[in-house]
């Protein structure tokens, strides 16, 4: 009797960075609206989506033993594809001793982190899927204007909600968040030359445009132009070599 191969399963592992603390009605409404969407996309081309997402990958035993750095570095390793986005939010960094402890346990497989020991968990992960060696996989970038969370933060603090203010001031992570931020975003939009800029974002009215929901529509609309045809992810690298001069893989948003 002849043996049949079973088809081998194809996946499109997509690694969703951004602070813990901002944009949080972005993520909520790309986990709820736009994820099933592209799931749908991905199942028609004849792939699974696989969203990663380590809002919910990191329990609090995990924390507590320092393992936050590493479990998200590895499984950048296991991703095909970074979405990074940021508000004004730097996200946790410094000199916590828990923080500090979690690169002494990602040091032992990703010695490299040792030079970023004053950075955020964030821009570790853009470290990894993008920056440290451009091309790798496919990568996409947004920041959002900061006139929105300038906005956003006087409204808060006319009505005395401090608890919202702090998801839009880059003070709340610390004295030197907006200063570590730029400078991320500086070298983020450095890397243009190794990719073609395909979804430069639109400036949008903060008064009347819900940025969560504009933020999303740009992120489905980049990743969904990807068609299968570009998007064989067994092998990021493959996908990379076969497509640099053919298919834009790279974006970075100034602002949405």
């Amino acid at each position: 009797m002849k043996a049949f191969s079973k088809p081998q399963r194809r996946t499109a592992r997509v690694f969703f960075s951004s602070p813990f603390g901002g944009l949080v009605e972005e993520r909520e409404e790309l986990t709820k609206k736009n994820w099933p969407q592209l799931s749908s996309l991905c199942k028609k081309a004849g792939y699974e989506f696989v969203p990663v997402d380590m809002r919910w990958g990191i329990t609090s035993e995990m924390s507590s033993k320092a393992a936050t750095i590493e479990i998200c570095l590895r499984e950048m390793d296991r991703s095909d594809m970074i979405v990074g986005l940021f508000g004004q939010r730097y996200g946790w960094h410094g000199f916590d001793a828990l923080l500090q402890k979690s690169f002494d346990v990602a040091a032992v497989k990703y010695p490299w982190v040792h030079d970023y020991r004053e950075r955020a968990v964030t821009e570790l992960e853009f470290l990894h899927g993008h920056l440290r060696d451009p091309g790798k996989r496919a990568a996409c970038f947004f920041f959002r204007d900061k006139s929105y969370d300038d906005l956003k933060l006087k409204l808060a603090e006319n009505a005395g909600d401090e608890r919202q203010a702090r998801k839009f001031r880059s003070s709340t992570d610390g004295p030197r968040a907006a200063e570590y931020l730029a400078d991320l975003k500086a070298r983020v939009e450095a890397t243009h030359d190794q990719g073609v800029v395909f979804g430069v974002l639109k400036i949008l009215s903060a008064h009347n445009v819900r940025q969560d929901r504009a933020c999303c529509t740009h992120v489905k609309s980049n990743t969904k132009d990807v068609n299968s045809d570009d998007f064989r992810l067994e092998s990021s690298q493959e996908i990379l070599q076969e497509n640099r001069h053919t298919r834009p893989w790279f974006c970075v948003g100034d602002r949405f």
